[in-house]
């Protein structure tokens, strides 16, 4: 509410921005507040340094916040009419995310759940007296830019905003959470949706260039054959869908399925019944064909970036990311070159046996009402109260 307060009081600054060449932007994120600016170079220092001044002044009327909070419920509730794979795919981050707050816990009045409509435009103005009592900066700047202009700026908003900086062993880091060997976690969500859809995140174990090459060499493999069996002769659905799945400290798979004719349950029982299938498929991977995947592999991780955008995404993924672990694609690409068959075949017949599985699922059930018991593998957990007591990734 406060991000929507301030956006909505800077309108008119905003408009004299845009016509000087300059773009930015104000988002809540996770750890705190996601600051964007883009634009002339030889100006962009200079609106950092000038945004500084109006984080803390909100000018709107009561009815402008009441719209605010209004759109924020609108928002919300709109999610719920997002394709079944969209939902699920929110639902599998908001699981796996220590940070993140699913919005049901905000706003839900199926549930009696209301955050929102209690809130203030008076409470947004004393929650922000203190908002920056205490700040920490994370982020990169790229382009025709002049480093000791941007350091002087951002020394304003510690002059400005808080009454200290906060140590870097007290900074919100979204940690992910770390889901035991042979466990498989799941959580359901009825929709009305025409279509059920089951998603699974397959934690592999934490990143290492080393398991990040071999996950993706074996997924080049395997990717086809996951969609021929169960999107082109099982004919689940039009949403066959599997990826190397990456966060911050943990490397993994998705598989994703939305069907209007199966199941959730059922679609389950068929991605297990790939996993063990793929093992086989990996084994008669001819030395020709590995060799073409890894050539693939290793070109686009050594590929350059092409744009500003794309060359700014590389720094903040290796410097905030993997904390200050630059050329770090070209670590992977090492490791592809010197990759084995059995490296490959080793990971996934480990992280594929049924034993071994750390897995978060998500089953979206749709209208169909396809009547269908729980797999007696999966713990079905609420994932608030779950994640109160879990433990995450480092």
């Amino acid at each position: 509410l406060y991000v929507s307060a301030l956006a909505e009081s800077l309108n008119e600054w905003n408009y004299k921005i845009g016509l000087a060449g300059l773009n930015y932007s104000i988002s809540r994120a996770d750890e705190g507040i996601h600051i964007d600016l883009s634009g002339y170079s030889e100006k962009l220092v200079f609106l950092l340094g000038k945004l500084v001044d109006k984080l803390k002044i909100i000018t709107i009327e009561e009815k402008q916040f009441e719209d605010i909070k209004n759109e924020l419920k609108r928002n919300i509730a709109n999610s719920k009419l997002e394709q079944a794979y969209q939902q699920v795919i929110f639902d599998l981050r908001a699981f796996s995310s220590k940070e993140m707050i699913h919005p049901d816990l905000i706003y839900n009045p199926e549930k009696g759940v209301d955050l929102i409509s209690g809130v203030s435009l008076k409470d947004v103005k004393e929650y922000l007296v203190h908002l920056y009592d205490s700040i920490a900066f994370e982020g990169s700047a790229y382009g025709d830019l002049n480093p000791q202009e941007l350091e002087e700026a951002l020394k304003k908003y510690y002059t400005i905003l808080p009454k200290e900086p906060i140590p870097e062993n007290k900074r919100i880091e979204d940690l992910t959470l770390h889901v035991p060997k042979g466990t498989l976690l799941g959580t359901m969500i009825d929709s009305n949706s025409n279509n059920n859809c089951y998603g699974s995140y397959q934690q592999f174990g934490a990143r290492k260039p080393s398991l990040n090459a071999a996950i993706r060499v074996g997924h080049a493999h395997l990717k086809s054959g996951f969609y021929t069996e169960l999107r082109t002769k099982q004919q689940l659905g039009y949403v066959v869908h599997s990826s190397t799945y990456y966060q911050h400290k943990v490397l993994g798979m998705l598989y994703l399925i939305q069907s209007s004719t199966h199941g959730v349950f059922d679609i389950e029982k068929r991605v297990q019944a790939w996993k063990k299938s793929a093992i086989a498929e990996l084994e008669s991977m001819t030395p020709e064909q590995l060799d073409t995947y890894k050539q693939s592999v290793a070109h686009e991780l050594r590929e350059q970036d092409k744009t500003i955008h794309e060359r700014h995404q590389t720094n903040i993924f290796e410097a905030i990311i993997m904390k200050g672990q630059f050329n770090y694609k070209e670590k992977i690409a090492k490791e592809v070159d010197h990759l084995q068959l059995k490296d490959i075949v080793d990971v996934f017949k480990e992280n594929f046996a049924l034993e071994n599985e750390a897995s978060i699922n998500v089953y979206l059930k749709g209208t169909s009402k396809i009547e269908e018991a729980p797999s007696s593998s999966v713990k079905l957990v609420e994932p608030s109260n779950y994640k109160k007591n879990a433990k995450y990734y480092e």
